[in-house]
């Protein structure tokens, strides 16, 4: 005990308090003994303080009159760094033992969560990008142990996430990030509502912020954590998607020609637009949608054999009764543009033969 206080060595410290697991808890709970261990939360190594917060943070139910009086000057220690500290790597040290702290103590923590959330959102903007990550971090453990305090400014929370995932913002950041806004999400159950009416509400925007990344993203990790995120965030219905795209695609074409409106109205009903997902023809709809949007675009080419297979394929079933004329007005159109264009031979006669 006296050598992983007084010890010069901060690898041996540390390896000494690892070593107090939990057979010598009972032990370890004694006054004397907590009264020496105090020293070491103040430890000059921040892997040295981990260990000592997350050894407290263990015994706290075993001599709550002893631990609990610590740990709280710790976290208001925090709390002060985080908001009036000058030195960025203290701000980091601070967020980073905080986040600890939420982790080894969650009944002391609950009752302050306001004032953890009112230190850390300031430093998720933070120039230093090694305070912003540790603020990330703590923001998401706060929300597993806190969630009904993070609920109400969720609102304000996520456009605050946002520019982080959008920007130039390292790797780190962004698997932090998106750590930290799946453990929001899965802790506060925000949001319950992706469309309401006809505005977009900040849920969509998050959506698509997501969908886009992952389109762009190469790194493995931050690519799973993506995935866990929109694993929690889930999907918007689609059929009320489509409602509102069509319903503000005729709002901002009202001043057309009301020939070349019902035309636009025509194709997004035909392809499911204003259809009841209760329908045997609303998701076979859904994906000819996707299939036709893949064929009008250039860049993939390199799929076209696959498409057409799948539009035949959605032909030839029975699934697509009340929209095959569509499908094949469309397929029609596509095919004069496809048999002029360089492609694989099969896949240029698997076209036309459409």
């Amino acid at each position: 005990m006296r050598a992983a206080i007084v010890d010069d060595d901060p690898k041996i410290r540390h390896a000494i308090l690892r070593a107090l697991a939990c057979p010598f808890d009972q032990h370890l709970a004694k006054a004397d003994l907590l009264d020496m261990l105090i020293v070491v939360l103040y430890d000059d190594s921040t892997d040295v303080r981990e260990v000592a917060i997350s050894l407290f943070g263990r015994l706290s139910s075993l001599n709550p009159a002893v631990v609990m009086p610590a740990l709280r000057g710790l976290l208001l220690d925090f709390l002060t760094e985080l908001e009036l500290s000058s030195s960025l790597r203290r701000k980091e040290q601070a967020a980073r033992l905080l986040g600890t702290l939420v982790c080894a103590s969650p009944l002391l923590i609950q009752p302050y969560a306001p004032a953890i959330l009112q230190a850390l959102l300031p430093q998720l903007l933070n120039t230093n990008a090694d305070v912003a990550a540790c603020a990330l971090a703590t923001l998401g453990e706060l929300a597993a142990v806190a969630g009904s305090a993070v609920c109400p400014i969720m609102p304000q929370l996520l456009p605050r996430l946002l520019p982080i995932l959008q920007g130039h913002a390292s790797q780190h950041t962004r698997r932090l990030a998106l750590r930290a806004m799946s453990q929001l999400l899965r802790s506060t159950g925000y949001p319950a509502q992706m469309w309401r009416g006809d505005t977009l509400t900040p849920s969509v925007l998050l959506l698509t912020t997501l969908l886009t990344m992952l389109r762009s993203e190469q790194d493995r990790p931050t690519r799973l954590e993506l995935l866990r995120a929109l694993g929690v965030l889930g999907a918007p219905d689609p059929s009320l998607v489509m409602q509102t795209q069509l319903a503000r695609r005729r709002t901002a074409s009202s001043t057309m020609a009301n020939t070349s409106t019902q035309r636009d109205e025509g194709v997004a009903d035909a392809f499911g637009g204003s259809m009841d997902p209760a329908h045997p023809d609303f998701y076979p709809s859904v994906a000819l949608r996707a299939l036709t949007r893949i064929l009008c675009a250039a860049h993939e080419r390199s799929v076209y054999h696959v498409c057409c297979c799948l539009l035949m394929l959605l032909v030839r079933s029975r699934l697509l009764n009340c929209v095959r004329c569509c499908l094949l007005s469309c397929v029609r159109c596509w095919r004069c543009d496809v048999a002029c264009t360089v492609l694989p031979g099969e896949t240029r006669r698997l076209a036309l033969t459409m």
